[in-house]
């Protein structure tokens, strides 16, 4: 009989909760059975008790209400201080405002089990709207790269990871940045690339839907020269 991983799905949340019903709503339509939410609400204001009353009927969702907005990157580091003290085998960041295709978690289940060695998993991911399409490259194979360069020849443009826990346990100092609040989760995947490589899937993990406010589409991060160089700075640093 296959191995049935625990699998650790991380979202952050600000401000959405209409977005975020969804994500919950695909989440809990899963077949696999093996995983567990971890929900980090980042000092939202909006009125967020029909997702409170949606999560009270899922034992498998932890929930967690900071007190005020410290940003994306503490919110994601706060959920992951507590999945690695928990005993989940992999972690799947998803997004408020996307969701996890249907039996994404059967899926990723089936391909651990086929590549036990892979710490680390990429996965292409669907978007439902025009923006990005032209920078997007799926993947169209199998295959292990070094990242960044390597991947970005096969794998440009956001995709889905799935990263083993014990990746997170053993460096404690694959994290999200602590000198900006938003952004640059590729500082996240260069440190994770200094003790694994990464695993192109050709299979779709996460259907993304980007927002006129959100991070991707606002001219403040534009890639530009200046960017990369603010990026090597903050790696340096981290």
């Amino acid at each position: 009989m296959s191995k049935q991983s625990k699998i650790a799905i991380l979202t952050s949340t600000y401000e959405r909760p209409e977005l975020l019903m969804r994500n919950l709503t695909a989440l809990a339509k899963q077949s696999y059975e093996n995983w567990e939410h971890y929900l980090v609400n980042d000092g939202s204001i909006s009125d967020y008790s029909s997702i409170e009353k949606f999560i009270n009927d899922s034992p498998r969702t932890k929930y967690f209400k900071l007190e005020q907005n410290q940003g994306l990157n503490h919110a994601l580091n706060f959920g992951l201080e507590k999945i690695v003290q928990s005993d989940c085998e992999y972690l799947v960041i998803v997004d408020d405002d996307d969701w996890l295709d249907e039996e994404a978690l059967l899926m990723l289940s089936k391909t651990i089990n086929e590549h036990p060695n892979a710490d680390w998993l990429v996965f292409n991911c669907g978007n439902t709207s025009n923006l990005f399409n032209e920078n997007m490259k799926n993947i169209t194979e199998i295959e292990s790269v070094q990242y960044p360069v390597e991947y970005q020849k096969k794998a440009s443009g956001d995709k889905a990871h799935a990263v083993i826990v014990k990746c997170l346990r053993g460096h404690r100092n694959i994290r999200f940045s602590h000198y900006i609040k938003n952004g640059h989760e590729n500082l996240f995947w260069y440190k994770l690339s200094r003790v694994s490589k990464s695993l192109l899937i050709n299979e779709t993990l996460v259907v993304k839907e980007y927002q006129l406010d959100g991070l991707s589409v606002s001219p403040l991060y534009e890639y530009d020269y200046w960017k990369k160089i603010r990026i090597l700075f903050l790696y340096l640093l981290d």
